[in-house]
């Protein structure tokens, strides 16, 4: 999906550039494409705002969505813009609930992509130890994710997508989990210093 930008720059500091470029950064952040139009053309000295809108009229009619930045009911080319968006059949919705969408399907996506890496690394006939995953975290390349583990406890496990593998099982309250040969099981920080000092 691309995304539009729209909102004041009129009589704005630096013709409300920064608020674009900050906007712009944040959607391609949460996955969109963005048409910026504050990218698209420059200021130039003597350019009529008609000029302006004619050439963001056209980049917008190219995109799927409106994203309306904050002040933009204020701002004469941002209410035409809207307007020609739902003229449109496009959403034009506030910045704010564009981001919260974007959120909400990268979240999914990481809980879908770390239960596939995860499966992926079980050898066959493994049962799955993990109930439900209960909150993921992104990290660039690597994905922790909070889990309900087999016997109800809580534990977290760390996913790298080059290549995908999962690693760093472990129990929120200490210690690690793993497969015996036969079952499940765990071993606490304390198992883990017990067995250190027999060797």
């Amino acid at each position: 999906m691309r995304i539009y930008i729209s909102g004041p720059m009129s009589g704005q500091p630096d013709h409300g550039h920064p608020a674009f470029h900050a906007a712009a950064a944040e959607l391609r952040a949460a996955g969109y494409k963005v048409a910026n139009p504050a990218e698209e053309q420059p200021v130039v000295e003597g350019k009529e705002w008609h000029e302006y809108l004619r050439a963001d009229l056209k980049l917008l009619v190219d995109c799927d969505a409106v994203a309306l930045l904050p002040g933009w009911r204020a701002s004469k080319g941002s209410v035409l813009e809207d307007q020609v968006a739902r003229a449109l059949g496009m959403r034009s919705w506030i910045i704010e609930r564009w981001l919260e969408i974007g959120k909400r399907k990268e979240a999914t996506a990481d809980v879908q992509w770390v239960t596939e890496a995860y499966a992926h690394t079980l050898p066959a006939g493994i049962p799955n130890p993990v109930v439900t995953i209960t909150r993921t975290k992104r990290n660039g390349r690597r994905v922790t994710a909070d889990v309900i583990l087999w016997d109800g406890r809580a534990g977290r496990l760390a996913v790298d997508d080059t290549p995908i593998r999962c690693f760093a099982w472990e129990l929120l309250e200490g210690g690690s989990f793993y497969w015996d040969g036969t079952a499940w099981a765990r071993t606490t920080r304390i198992d883990a210093k017990e067995a250190t000092a027999d060797a």
